[in-house]
């Protein structure tokens, strides 16, 4: 998908979740990730490309696991290593974030 795409998709969710993308540090610690498994730039790319898809809601979690084989060429344990690696550090980090964000920007009511 090409990023104008991905833009427009953007423009659709919701502040927390854009500014969760727009900050970058989830591509950092994908990118950390990558260069643990000695992944070549490309792969690291094609990665942080599969990474995003799942954050935004294009590509399906359930798809996850056969799109990073596929789309870097790598064995099925690295890809079960690479995917606990972003779950930890990637996926729960972002949904802390959204949430904490969420929090602090939804009206709560007074309680009498």
């Amino acid at each position: 998908m090409d990023e104008t795409k991905i833009n427009e998709y953007l423009k659709n969710l919701s502040k927390p979740v854009q500014d969760f993308i727009f900050d970058g540090v989830w591509q950092e610690r994908t990118d950390e990730i990558g260069r643990k498994y000695s992944l070549t730039n490309d792969q690291i790319e094609n990665l942080s490309d599969i990474v995003i898809l799942v954050l935004i809601g294009i590509e399906n979690p359930k798809n996850f696991s056969e799109s990073i084989m596929r789309d870097l060429g790598i064995s099925a344990i690295m890809t079960e290593q690479i995917i606990d690696d972003l779950d930890k550090r990637v996926f729960e980090y972002a949904i802390k974030t959204i949430t904490s964000k969420n929090d602090v920007s939804s009206p709560r009511k007074a309680t009498v």
